[in-house]
């Protein structure tokens, strides 16, 4: 075998060894990265959080969660699901919306109707982040990130 066949296997080799070694060192970076989930509202806060994150070497995962369908098919005015999305890919981050339209008419609705009807008036907001909100984001982000 001449000289510069030998040197030739030996680069093609040492740029596999090289390529191996990178694609193993970042492996490990996202073993290691820290992974966070954002609820993503369409709005400009939750846009800045997930591009703050990510900026700072998070792997960020947007989330909404979708909570209403109106009578002619209108999403929530609370979550933007569209806006949310778009905000998503124009970061670069993954996104996904969660359909929680049961549990909210369940737990949110029906007893706020029912309570009205009876001359209490609650804070709806405060019942979905305590009973759909929280609850589902803890759900999801030990889904997605476990």
């Amino acid at each position: 075998m001449t000289s510069s066949l030998r040197l030739s296997k030996m680069s093609g080799l040492s740029a596999i060894m090289q390529y191996r070694n990178i694609c193993c060192q970042r492996k490990v970076q996202r073993l290691f990265m820290k992974k966070v989930i954002v609820g993503m509202s369409g709005g400009v806060d939750s846009a800045v959080a997930a591009y703050l994150l990510k900026q700072d070497g998070y792997d960020v995962v947007g989330v909404t969660l979708r909570t209403w369908v109106g009578t002619e098919g209108q999403e929530s005015r609370c979550c933007e699901i569209d806006d949310a999305r778009r905000t998503a890919h124009t970061i670069g981050i993954p996104y996904y919306a969660f359909n929680c339209v049961s549990d909210f008419e369940n737990k949110v609705v029906e007893p706020f109707v029912r309570d009205y009807l009876h001359g209490r008036t609650q804070n709806p907001c405060v019942v979905c982040n305590r009973e759909i909100k929280w609850e589902r984001l803890l759900y999801h982000a030990n889904v997605l990130i476990a």
